[in-house]
């Protein structure tokens, strides 16, 4: 028989396709390689246009269940412009640079910044946003900004409940956590698909999140 070739191109980007696929179900052990940032503390800034603000309460009480840092809420502070452009949404990454901007780097080490709009909004090529931040470990701020625009609904207990899926998610991504899309790490296009997504992290994302000092531990 003659000599065959292996071909290692094929072989190392089906391994690499395989390692990928096996992620959701690798032990615990196995994807704590991630390095969170230390988190002082979560402050939210509400926008003065959201008239309804009833899903506050329930919202903190939510994520005072499931965040470990002290938890602060209060009015939109600064001058930052949220007119929708020609297009009528806010674009989330130039207000996310106005923020940027208006913080104090040694003042906001250490502290997530949560701010929650009334307008709908877009960025990164998509035609709506529900949330967009920027952080993660390398970077000195992290800031989150939610679009109340879409996730309102008639019950406010349910505006609390999606509010809240978008602060645990992207408080843990600008923190450092990104090796899982289990649970509510998915990726929703939809209201609805929102709604279909667990109130909060899954294990062992829960547990690698309070080692790291982001979530409350799960009483057993």
């Amino acid at each position: 028989m003659g000599r065959r070739d292996i071909p290692w191109a094929g072989v190392i980007t089906y391994l690499r396709i395989s390692l990928i696929l096996m992620l959701p179900f690798l032990p615990a052990q196995a994807q704590s390689l991630d390095q969170l940032a230390p988190v002082s503390r979560i402050v939210i800034q509400i926008d003065a246009a959201i008239e309804d603000q009833r899903f506050l309460e329930p919202l903190q009480k939510r994520l005072m269940a499931d965040l470990a840092p002290p938890l602060e809420i209060g009015k939109l502070t600064g001058d930052f412009n949220l007119s929708p452009s020609f297009l009528g949404k806010v674009d989330s990454n130039a207000l996310i640079e106005q923020i940027w901007n208006s913080l104090d780097r040694s003042a906001d080490l250490d502290v997530i910044h949560i701010f929650l709009i009334k307008e709908d909004m877009n960025g990164n090529n998509s035609e709506f946003l529900f949330a967009n931040s920027y952080g993660g470990v390398a970077e000195d701020l992290k800031i989150i900004v939610i679009s109340l625009s879409r996730l309102k609904a008639d019950d406010y207990h349910l505006t609390a409940a999606r509010v809240s899926k978008m602060i645990i998610k992207n408080t843990a991504r600008v923190a450092g956590y990104m090796s899982s899309n289990r649970c509510v790490f998915g990726f929703p296009r939809s209201v609805e698909e929102l709604d279909s997504l667990p109130d909060s992290w899954c294990e062992p994302d829960r547990s690698l999140l309070a080692e790291g000092g982001i979530a409350r531990a799960q009483n057993p």
